[in-house]
């Protein structure tokens, strides 16, 4: 089974960055089971709870104590909750592929999503970075 994680902002996903995970989601599908893993938090997290629970797969929680957005028909969710810095690294560390909607073009200091990407890219995780107007960038993966 694959493991696919995500991460974005809190502003949630532009409607171009919804429309192109849908289309990664169902392209990962066709390959096999999948499991989504998410830090259900609200703004981008909600919305890739909404698109894979619609698209029926595998979800599994890593939940923060902020912001949090109780997402509803998880089929997992990972106890404790822990700090958001903290979460992120083992969404990364328990996926095969890392997928994040970031809410500009460029890197950001102090920002949570690209904090994760940064790690994702340190351990060289395979890596689908989904830019606001849906263009793609992917690292680490040749990507169908």
């Amino acid at each position: 089974m694959e493991k696919i994680g995500f991460t974005g902002t809190r502003k949630g996903m532009t409607e171009h960055q919804f429309v192109r995970i849908h289309q990664l989601l169902l392209i990962e599908e066709r390959h096999g089971p999948v499991l989504v893993i998410h830090g259900d938090c609200i703004g981008a997290d909600a919305d890739f709870h909404k698109i894979a629970r619609g698209l029926g797969l595998q979800i599994r929680i890593r939940p923060t104590f902020k912001q949090r957005a109780y997402c509803e028909g998880a089929d997992d969710i990972k106890e404790p909750v822990l700090d958001p810095l903290e979460r992120n690294r083992l969404i990364v560390i328990d996926s095969d592929l890392m997928i994040a909607t970031p809410s500009g073009y460029g890197e950001q200091r102090r920002s949570g999503t690209w904090a994760t990407i940064r790690y994702a890219r340190k351990i060289e995780r395979h890596l689908v970075i989904v830019w606001p107007n849906g263009e793609t960038t992917v690292e680490n993966r040749t990507y169908g």
